[in-house]
């Protein structure tokens, strides 16, 4: 397997690798000729050696870090210590940061894995910034393959979504489309519980294969304009169950029950929903309270509001 930092040799001490100016130069001309600055056939291509050549020449793997060589084919004599001293002189003063990112493909700073663009992503195939984790699209993600910022699990669309295939903003479970749901497959906005249909619902919601839709409030049947009466109050601009903390927020628990903090920033935290409840001000209290069929006990059960 090839990879930063490879290097080949005739066994006698002649050393070839990419150096740092080829792979600029090779890069600004778009790499016509496809190179893999980590491929040992690319090396010798590059150099001119034919392929048949090539087989005569020993294959090496230079750990940057461990400064330890490791011979990928030995086919000619084993001139490691020459191969090493060459790699040590060639790589002394150079940042290594900025050829491991450049050779393993990366566009951008502080990248741990390959192919990422962006900055300060770990794992592969990342296009923006701070993701943990493979093939994220956005900012801050943890968990592979999502969309938008700030998501932590699988296959989210969205922002700052906690667990899988979710669609919208703000959700915690799996297979939410919507926002700020909580819960597992809802449709809509505010769900708490499985399965809800619209806005708002706490519960389960009964009932399959219905002809006839019909709209509630506080467990009451209502009309659809009564219904969406509580669209208007706009309470997802300030009821949010998924809070991002920052790094510099954070507690000593906190950083190592969440380890990819330093990647991400920080970490997306799931709060309980009646405790979200409290951030909601009195005045969208009492625009609720207005609302038909409202009823205290209830609102007090489900939120933990007064």
């Amino acid at each position: 397997m090839c990879m930063f930092f490879s290097a080949i040799s005739d066994g006698n001490g002649k050393v070839k690798f990419f150096e740092l100016e080829d792979v600029v130069n090779e890069m600004v001309q778009g790499n016509p000729k496809s190179f893999d600055w980590n491929s040992h056939t690319s090396i010798a291509t590059f150099n001119k050696i034919t392929p048949t050549q090539e087989d005569k020449w020993n294959k090496w793997e230079y750990n940057v870090d461990k400064k330890e060589i490791k011979a990928d084919s030995l086919v000619s004599l084993d001139d490691r210590d020459l191969v090493v001293k060459a790699i040590k002189k060639y790589l002394k003063g150079k940042d290594i940061g900025y050829m491991r990112n450049l050779y393993d493909c990366n566009s951008g700073n502080y990248n741990s894995g390959n192919r990422n663009s962006g900055d300060c992503n770990s794992g592969n195939y990342n296009s923006g910034n701070r993701n943990s984790g493979n093939r994220n699209s956005g900012n801050r993600n943890s968990g592979d393959c999502n969309s938008g910022n700030r998501n932590s699990g699988y296959l989210n669309s969205g922002n700052c979504n906690s667990g899988d295939c979710n669609s919208g903003n703000r959700n915690s479970g799996d297979c939410n489309s919507g926002y700020l749901n909580s819960g597992n497959c809802n449709s809509g906005n505010r769900n708490s519980g499985d399965c809800n249909s619209g806005d708002c619902n706490s519960g389960i919601l009964t009932g399959h294969f219905c002809t006839e839709k019909k709209y509630f409030l506080f467990d009451i049947p209502c009309t659809k304009e009564e219904y969406e009466e509580i669209n208007r109050l706009n309470l997802y601009t300030c009821f949010d169950i998924n809070i991002f903390v920052y790094e510099n927020k954070m507690t000593s628990k906190e950083k190592k029950a969440n380890p990819n903090y330093k990647t991400l920033g920080g970490y997306l935290k799931t709060i309980d929903y009646k405790q979200a409840w409290k951030k909601v001000p009195k005045e969208s209290i009492a625009k609720i309270k207005k609302l038909k069929n409202f009823d205290k006990q209830k609102f007090y059960e489900i939120t933990g509001r007064r």
